[in-house]
């Protein structure tokens, strides 16, 4: 009688510890996606969203700055313009520049580039390498340039240049670091900041990521919307961003949370 219990037993442990098995584990493990987008029109923005049970735990954006910000030199005076620089009107821009390994040369558009319905303004120079005819449009095409891009800014590797494409001695117009060094993103360069902009940049950004945290990130374009006091709803829920473009920064999150979903 015993040995039949003892035999049963065993048998009952061995069927529930294969039930147990065969049974999913829910992952609640923290992932992260990280996407690369054009935001407000003239810079590759990314996010990093972290996930944890379809839930976002957290999220980050930066903004980098294409060469329509970064190559502007300041003028001098001069009888002509030098040879080294693209001239639009009074405003100046490196002509050669080097991005990563890819050499491009400039030139001042005949007319402002436009994409579908959409006009571009402030790309009044058009840059192009061997491989590239128009930096910003390739920019526009795959995720993978713009992390290229991305990768070669945060690795030091652009500046302006001079015609055999060493780096050249014009002094930069652009944003700067709190060091004084040129920057290539609105973090590092304390973008729209002051006593007269309660939220500025940063704000902004830290009011999205409050918005989104805690959420699943399913609201579509049409969800989105801003009301009467300049504040961003999603799904009628207020964000607290005031910038104009807030569906760019959602996207590229929701893009980003996506990846970590699938990772």
């Amino acid at each position: 009688m015993f040995k039949k219990f003892i035999t049963l037993f065993i048998i009952t442990t061995f069927v529930l510890v294969l039930s147990a098995c065969g049974k999913k584990t829910p992952d609640n493990t923290e992932k992260e996606g990280v996407a690369y987008g054009i935001t407000h029109t003239d810079y590759v923005g990314v996010a990093t969203v972290k996930v944890k049970a379809e839930q976002v735990t957290d999220a980050s954006f930066n903004e980098y700055y294409l060469p329509n910000t970064w190559a502007k030199l300041k003028t001098v005076e001069a009888e002509e313009v030098p040879a080294d620089v693209v001239a639009d009107g009074a405003t100046w821009y490196g002509k050669y520049l080097v991005i990563g390994d890819r050499h491009f040369t400039g030139e001042l558009r005949d007319e402002p580039l436009k994409i579908g319905e959409k006009t571009y303004t402030k790309q009044t120079v058009k840059y192009s390498a061997e491989d590239i005819d128009d930096l910003y449009v390739w920019l526009t095409e795959k995720e993978e340039n713009r992390k290229w891009y991305v990768e070669e800014l945060v690795a030091g590797n652009a500046y302006v240049a001079t015609s055999d494409f060493e780096k050249s001695e014009l002094e930069a117009d652009a944003p700067v670091t709190s060091e004084g060094e040129l920057g290539f993103t609105k973090l590092e360069t304390n973008y729209w900041h002051g006593e007269n902009f309660p939220l500025g940049w940063q704000g902004n950004m830290a009011e999205i990521v409050k918005a989104i945290k805690g959420t699943k990130m399913n609201a579509t374009v049409d969800t989105i919307e801003k009301g009467e006091d300049n504040k961003w709803r999603i799904d009628g829920v207020v964000s607290g961003a005031t910038l104009a473009d807030f569906k760019d920064y959602y996207l590229l999150a929701q893009t980003a949370y996506n990846k970590a979903l699938a990772a």
